[in-house]
């Protein structure tokens, strides 16, 4: 798999997390029950802010590999430099 191909991967499931999130939260809105609230929170919550969590870490986390990569890249500056 291709740095592009983890990132819209992890965009795919972020975005999966927020719309089952918000699945969750529309039908506790329409339901006239004490319990609905308990619903609402726990686990559309929990929802949404996973989604945007991992929306957030899959913007700044590096592909797999990559910190290998930066390494060598960052010796042949060095052996440049010297």
């Amino acid at each position: 798999m291709s740095s592009a191909d983890i990132l819209e991967f992890r965009l795919k499931l972020s975005g999966l997390l927020l719309l089952g999130g918000l699945v969750i939260e529309a039908v506790t809105l329409f339901w006239s029950h004490p319990f609905s609230i308990m619903i609402h929170i726990f686990p559309g919550v929990v929802l949404m802010a996973a989604g945007i969590i991992f929306y957030l870490y899959s913007l700044v986390a590096p592909p797999p590999g990559e910190p290998a990569e930066r390494g060598a890249i960052q010796e042949q500056i060095r052996d440049t430099n010297a």
